[in-house]
């Protein structure tokens, strides 16, 4: 009863109720190793690493090939910042199982080296394919497989997973909105599209009560994490500033803004000279890049503690500069008039932001910039987009809906899908099943079905 009763306040985000019971446990059965490497976990996601380390050491001298064992071990160390020590955890967990996936992504995560990063996430792909392939894969595992495809740079692959297993997943719309990632990482906007409207008009939380949001983004944390990232730049002799929605909140009231999800970075470069951020930022203990970053890429996405950082590189091209997602013809873009940066007092710190802020700003949001407007979406409705496939802007107003739905925000989602350059959520399931059926057998047809599957040397 006492296990059940930590299993479920680990599923309701309760680590520390459940280290509790499970130490009263393991006090009275000292010898019980699933109740030992419960607690070792509760104890990781309670942010005490230092006493789940000798519960992983207990397990391991009765276990010494348990591979959970050794990544949670891992997990602990990383975050005591053993990095080296994690990474051989890691690794340790991978030679006892080398389909064990999680240590693969860690090892990612934390590495300095970059074909380290490179060849584990290509082993967290074959991995999942593998556990796919040889057993009864519930929609979580098939969601984690399309991603790790798409994280390898594989993303035709992705197309072919996602479209061969359609038919496993739970619902017709989680099948629907795994297969829009892939197609949208794949370049094929107008079937990423359809495929995103097809999850939107098929969930289930249309008609969910309203929840109340925990809002997790903290604007003092998001400007230490600004500031930290700038620096690192800075150092690099590479120019970063503040744009997006942190230049806006700065401007407006002298922070980020409260109710945003990320802070946005700009770096000047010429176009055909673009730094390697990856680089720079990956031999960070603190900063944890996307797994998808690769050097050369326009866009990076990256964690600082519980902050979320997006940095674009803004690329002289004529009197303009632009910027945007990836190089991908009809991709998530914008071009702004010719900027410099100039330096900006705020909260005691010196920032660097465009000389000209106020146009930035107007070319980005439109000449109400100043006035609040919390439904504003950039990908949508920015006046700056340039050469952007109407089906890119469509695919994210679905996308963004969905996410909005699952929070309990219909309205919100509402006025997202106004923003969408084509109608979405026809929620008319009959015509919609038919639909989907033709897109599936046309993608078949298209892509085939042979993955590769080996794990690379």
């Amino acid at each position: 009863m006492k296990i059940e009763a930590a299993r479920r306040m680990m599923t309701e985000g309760l680590p520390e109720a459940a280290a509790s019971i499970l130490r009263k446990v393991t006090d009275t059965r000292s010898d019980d190793l699933q109740a030992k490497f419960m607690l070792a976990v509760a104890l990781y996601r309670s942010g005490n690493s230092s006493a789940a380390l000798p519960e992983c050491d207990f397990i391991l001298s009765h276990q010494p090939h348990n591979p959970h064992a050794h990544h949670i071990r891992g997990l602990c160390l990383a975050a005591l910042g053993e990095r080296q020590q994690a990474i051989e955890a890691f690794f340790t967990s991978t030679r006892h199982d080398p389909t064990a996936w999680r240590s693969w992504n860690s090892i990612a995560d934390i590495t300095t080296r970059e074909e380290e990063r490179l060849a584990s996430i290509q082993h967290t792909a074959s991995a999942l394919l593998a556990i796919c392939k040889r057993r009864q894969a519930n929609s979580s595992l098939l969601r984690h497989c399309t991603k790790a495809l798409i994280c390898a740079g594989r993303s035709a692959d992705a197309v072919r997973f996602a479209t061969d297993r359609f038919e496993d997943f739970n619902s017709k719309g989680q099948a629907s909105e795994n297969l829009a990632r892939a197609l949208y990482t794949d370049g094929f906007y107008e079937d990423a599209a359809f495929f995103a409207d097809a999850a939107l008009a098929g969930c289930p939380a249309w008609h969910a009560a309203p929840s109340v949001r925990r809002n997790t983004f903290h604007p003092a944390k998001a400007a230490q994490s600004v500031q930290h990232v700038m620096t690192l730049l800075n150092a690099a002799g590479l120019t970063g500033f503040l744009t997006g929605g942190t230049l806006l909140g700065f401007v407006r009231n002298g922070a980020p803004l409260p109710h945003d999800r990320d802070a946005d970075i700009g770096i000047l470069c010429d176009r055909y000279a673009r730094p390697d951020i990856t680089a720079i930022l990956r031999a960070h203990p603190s900063i944890q890049l996307a797994r998808s970053a690769r050097a050369g890429d326009r866009y990076v996405g990256l964690t600082l503690g519980t902050v979320a950082v997006d940095l674009f590189l803004y690329e002289a091209e004529g009197p303009y500069r632009l910027c945007g997602f990836s190089d991908h013809p009809g991709e998530i873009q914008w071009r702004f008039s010719g900027f410099g940066v100039s330096r900006k007092i705020w909260q005691g710190a010196s920032w660097n932001i465009p000389d000209n802020p106020d146009r930035l700003l107007c070319e980005t949001y439109g000449r109400d910039w100043r006035k609040p407007d919390k439904d504003f979406s950039s990908v949508l409705s920015s006046p700056a987009l340039h050469m952007t496939n109407p089906y890119t802007r469509t695919f994210y107003a679905a996308m963004r809906s969905l996410r909005l739905l699952r929070e309990g925000r219909p309205d919100k989602a509402t006025s997202l899908m106004k923003q969408a350059p084509h109608t979405i959520c026809d929620r008319d399931i009959p015509r919609l099943n038919h639909a989907l059926s033709g897109r599936l057998a046309a993608l078949r047809r298209t892509y085939g079905s042979e993955i590769r599957s080996a794990i690379p040397d």
